[in-house]
């Protein structure tokens, strides 16, 4: 078979030569490593180790990292910088001499650390939520429960297989963090000698102010939760087993991955009992059936124990008004006009939907104007782009 393969292609290589054309082997460090993405002639450059989709493929709504990347990039090129970005899991050799900066976060990163020129380096780590160091305990905790509870251990659904970034840090020389005050603290409690700067996440603007028609009596019934892997630690487990015990009131997920093989194993078969609880799968934010969803829930729900200021809990509360319900630890300011759950479980749920009784239709319906103000004023991609320029510019002055 092999022998075929190669023949086959010694065939399309020999007539595509006879044809004008050559048929180059692709650099798989090519792929890896894109060298100076904006051709930019300056005299100082700047490695990101992220993601290199945004600059070899259009930027879509599928996650705001995308966007944060490709805006970190453009943020150093205006600053001066000719930008390589490489993949954060890559595992290929780079000479780090060449750069001043090193931003982002990854495996990428953490080599340059290990380089012989990482005292010269400033080494920027671009954390996308809570301090490592915060989540690994917190889903550590949801692991044991969920096990003492179910008698199953699922770590794939915590999000508890891969590296502990706990070199970056501890050792950078400056942390950016994405989310509020709560995850600044998660990094100051225990690098307090790392200077640390944090920013508010965004959403994406894909539904208009206005289009929203709903009937608040019959919505507030209808909680949407919104997310995608990791599904014991951002709180579905939980949500699942609060609604499939209270069936005047209706679930909605959206995004959640259906490649956690033994989380749905042990659900599918509770949601197959229970009609209050609707899956409907990855939803595009663009579509009209995420605008139907919306229209159809009065809460945004998300008992989830660690999140880098949670954009899709941001998307449900400017494009649809949502009201949020979710944990402190989910990095966005709620507590004027949503529901802080104490912890991401099942009896805080009960407790604060519970508690949504005691409001008429009319006081949530204030809510709701309130959290979409609020939000589209406070969480938009310029304030987003404004603050990470000043937070970069910051950790240039701390070499």
């Amino acid at each position: 078979m092999v022998i075929m393969i190669n023949k086959l292609k010694d065939y399309i290589s020999r007539f595509l030569k006879s044809n004008g054309y050559e048929l180059k082997k692709l650099d798989h460090n090519h792929q890896l490593l894109l060298n100076n993405v904006f051709s930019t002639d300056n005299t100082k450059k700047v490695l990101i180790s992220y993601l290199t989709t945004p600059f070899t493929s259009a930027i879509t709504l599928s996650h705001t990292n995308l966007t944060e990347c490709y805006t970190a990039a453009e943020i150093f090129r205006d600053l001066g910088f000719n930008v390589d970005v490489v993949d954060l899991n890559a595992s290929i050799n780079i000479d780090y001499s060449q750069y001043e900066i090193v931003y982002g976060q990854g495996n990428m990163y953490e080599k340059a650390f290990e380089s012989p020129s990482a005292h010269a380096l400033n080494k920027i780590y671009y954390g996308t939520g809570n301090n490592p160091f915060f989540y690994y305990l917190e889903a550590g905790k949801k692991l044991h429960e969920f096990y003492t509870d179910k008698k199953k251990f699922i770590p794939e659904s915590c999000r508890l297989i891969g590296k502990s970034n706990s070199l970056p840090t501890t050792n950078s020389d400056a942390i950016i963090c994405l989310g509020n005050d709560f995850c600044k603290k998660t990094y100051t409690s225990i690098t307090p000698y790392i200077p640390i700067f944090n920013l508010n996440a965004f959403y994406f603007e894909t539904v208009k102010m206005g289009t929203i028609k709903r009937n608040i009596t019959s919505s507030r019934k209808n909680f949407l939760w919104f997310g995608s892997g990791g599904l014991i630690t951002k709180g579905l487990a939980d949500c699942i087993d609060f609604f499939s015990e209270s069936d005047e009131y209706n679930l909605h997920i959206c995004g959640a991955t259906p490649s956690e093989r033994r989380f749905w194993e042990i659900y599918n078969p509770i949601l197959k009992k229970h009609n209050n609880i609707i899956n409907h799968g990855f939803i595009n934010l663009k579509s009209e059936k995420f605008l139907e969803i919306i229209n159809q829930c009065s809460f945004a729900i998300f008992p989830s124990v660690s999140e880098g200021g949670s954009p899709s809990l941001l998307n449900l509360m400017a494009n649809g008004g949502l009201i949020p319900i979710a944990t402190e630890a989910c990095s966005v300011d709620i507590d004027q006009f949503g529901f802080i759950l104490e912890d991401s479980s099942v009896a805080s749920i009960k407790k604060i939907i519970r508690k949504l009784d005691m409001f008429s239709d009319e006081q949530l319906e204030k809510k709701s104007i309130k959290v979409q103000e609020y939000t589209r004023e406070n969480y938009t991609f310029d304030n987003y782009k404004k603050n990470l320029r000043s937070h970069i510019e910051s950790c240039l002055l701390t070499q």
